[in-house]
């Protein structure tokens, strides 16, 4: 799968070269249409069954949302972190002041 990230907010899933799979199979046969790999340390778990066929372009639309929702998660954080460090100093700071109060 590729994607175009056109702005922060926006994922465009490219289209996909591969061919869709046959129409021509019996219920509960598989036929294997591309290989998935993940890492040794990540598994992939895959639960259910979808009311309708799940198709190579519902793949590329959750993937584009994990990815986007991926991002923000990644921007939070970050933001979190900088809001941390600035009470922690915003603490010492206070703690400065009680300390001058204590002296006089």
């Amino acid at each position: 799968f590729s994607y175009t990230r056109n702005t922060e907010a926006d994922i465009t899933p490219s289209p996909s070269p591969r061919p869709h799979p046959s129409d021509e199979l019996e219920e509960g046969e598989v036929e294997e249409v591309c290989d998935i790999s993940t890492p040794p340390s990540e598994v992939l778990v895959v639960e259910g069954q979808a009311e309708e066929p799940f198709s190579t372009d519902s793949a590329q639309r959750l993937i584009g949302q994990i990815m986007l929702w991926n991002g923000q998660i990644d921007r939070m954080r970050d933001q979190t972190d900088s809001m941390r460090n600035r009470l922690d100093t915003m603490q010492q700071e206070m703690k400065n002041m009680i300390d001058v109060l204590g002296r006089i």
